[in-house]
């Protein structure tokens, strides 16, 4: 038996328990070493393990991988990932990926991949919880319960009006606190930053950064809301620099996530 068959359950029982450990080691070790562990991998895991590495390591990994193996990849991406993939791929193997991307997940890279290199539409997420001003508050609470049996906990949703226009930011301690009948556009925060689509990411990483802030709505020139940029994603898409134009340090990009996991990060203006 050989010692891949050995050890290939250990690493992705690692993988499966704690993949930004796993992944910040694979980045440590010869590409090509990783790449026979990584195509051995489940196409779940794999996943899994994509996305916690640098966009860069990641698509040296997938530029030589089998057809089918891609495809099984490609298929479970969110869009911002696989465009960033995409576009840091070598020209033969970003045909070959394109080759496998369809549906509802091709217009939505193309839709990314209209905006402007190095714009922050390009790395936006459109997964993000939103609701109308005159939704109640007893509403927003069911469903914002609703989606965190199916999803995650969430701390904090956007108000749009009926033009999908922002106009307020919702805190869910003021949600939990306010009268079921109340609206949301009444007890939502109405001075609420947000980046322009088309604003550089540098700029974008810049005012995160200054601001302290882990997340921020993404807006267009009349203020309809496209999506979410997150610090994290600015990290670990290779693009997140210091206002001296030079990437992050490593311990600099880990001491921002510390400080968002422990609560000391900030979403919107106070």
């Amino acid at each position: 038996m050989a010692d891949s068959d050995v050890f290939l359950p250990l690493v992705e029982k690692f993988i499966e328990n704690d993949p930004e450990t796993a992944s910040r080691i694979f980045e440590g070790l010869p590409q090509e070493d990783v790449a026979g562990v990584f195509q051995s991998l489940p196409p779940a895991l794999a996943v899994r393990m994509i996305r916690h590495l640098q966009i860069s390591f990641a698509s040296a990994l997938l530029k030589d991988v089998d057809d089918r193996f891609l495809g099984d990849i490609v298929s479970r991406l969110d869009p911002q990932l696989a465009s960033s993939i995409l576009m840091h791929l070598p020209v033969d193997a970003r045909e070959r990926m394109s080759a496998q991307i369809a549906g509802k997940l091709k217009d939505q890279i193309r839709e990314l991949l209209e905006y402007p290199e190095e714009s922050v539409g390009r790395i936006m997420t459109t997964d993000f919880l939103s609701f109308d001003k005159k939704v109640l508050a007893q509403e927003a609470i069911e469903k914002i319960r609703l989606l965190a049996k199916k999803r995650y906990p969430l701390s904090y949703a956007y108000v749009t009006d009926e033009e999908n226009r922002l106009v307020g930011v919702l805190n869910m301690r003021d949600l939990m606190i306010a009268q079921p009948d109340k609206r949301l556009e009444d007890i939502s925060r109405k001075d609420v930053f947000s980046i322009h689509c088309f604003q550089s990411i540098q700029e974008a990483a810049n005012e995160l950064s200054r601001r302290k802030y882990f997340a921020a709505p993404v807006v267009d020139s009349e203020n309809h809301m496209l999506g979410l940029i997150k610090a994290e994603r600015l990290i670990h898409g290779d693009v997140l620099l210091n206002t001296m134009n030079q990437p992050l340090r490593f311990y600099e990009a880990q001491h921002m996530i510390f400080a968002v996991d422990h609560g000391r990060g900030k979403i919107f203006a106070p």
